[in-house]
């Protein structure tokens, strides 16, 4: 059942949070990421947003 509201992943600065995330992006679903640190937060959302490196 597909639905438009988007995952949390808590931990997202994390490794495992973050490979959550990049699975999540690889399946194009929407997704918030949440964390403890803001700049690796910073650094795993500027990699898993369209146009990202």
């Amino acid at each position: 059942m597909p639905t438009a509201k988007p995952v949390v992943v808590y931990g997202a600065s994390g490794c495992t949070g973050r490979l959550v995330c990049e699975d999540l992006r690889e399946y194009g679903m929407a997704f918030i990421a949440a964390g403890r640190n803001a700049d690796r937060l910073a650094v795993t959302g500027q990699r898993h947003t369209v146009g990202g490196t």
